[in-house]
């Protein structure tokens, strides 16, 4: 299908704006997981979600207005929107994005807090000693491992040396019948 010159030019204004548009929310989930004090792996799945969405979007745009034609100038128009984001506003809305998320979370924090109050005696002694059984798993576990490590530590050596686990007075004969052959 043949577009004219005035509706690509269109077509190309609404993909740019797309570019800017997600670069700014992607701009939002970047700050939302930095103030959260979000993990790698969180982080890795906002990123996986927004390029979903914004791939799916731009599809849906392209399949719409470019009758499901990839026009390279749309993909390239949305990079370019992106591009501006990042060149004019990005240090704009820093100064508004990151004390807003901390308002928020500190607001959010407070309100929870209230929220815990009345429950704080009873909940308070069930945590105590949840926490201590923890402690008690935990330490169980930690000399669990150390015995494994030693365990497969022996067992590696065996197995990949194909020497025999021996004592002391075991070696000193091996040594002694080596040096005697």
């Amino acid at each position: 299908m043949i577009l004219s010159f005035s509706f690509q030019c269109r077509i190309f204004a609404a993909a740019v704006s797309i570019g800017f548009l997600f670069a700014f929310i992607y701009h939002i989930f970047f700050a939302l997981c930095t103030v959260s004090g979000a993990g790698k792996a969180l982080k890795g799945i906002t990123d996986i979600i927004y390029w979903c969405i914004f791939s799916l979007t731009l599809f849906l745009f392209m399949l719409k207005y470019n009758s499901g034609e990839v026009r390279p100038f749309c993909a390239a128009g949305s990079f370019m929107g992106m591009f501006m984001y990042y060149i004019l506003l990005k240090d704009k809305a820093n100064r508004i994005l990151y004390p807003l998320f901390v308002f928020i979370k500190k607001l959010t924090l407070y309100i929870l807090n209230i929220i815990k109050a009345p429950f704080y005696p009873i909940l308070c002694p069930i945590y105590r000693n949840f926490n201590k059984f923890l402690i008690f798993f935990k330490k169980g576990l930690q000399n669990r491992l150390k015995c494994e490590k030693i365990t497969l530590n022996y067992g590696q050596r065996f197995f990949l040396r194909g020497e025999k686990i021996a004592g002391s007075k075991d070696k000193k004969k091996i040594k002694s019948q080596n040096k005697q052959s």
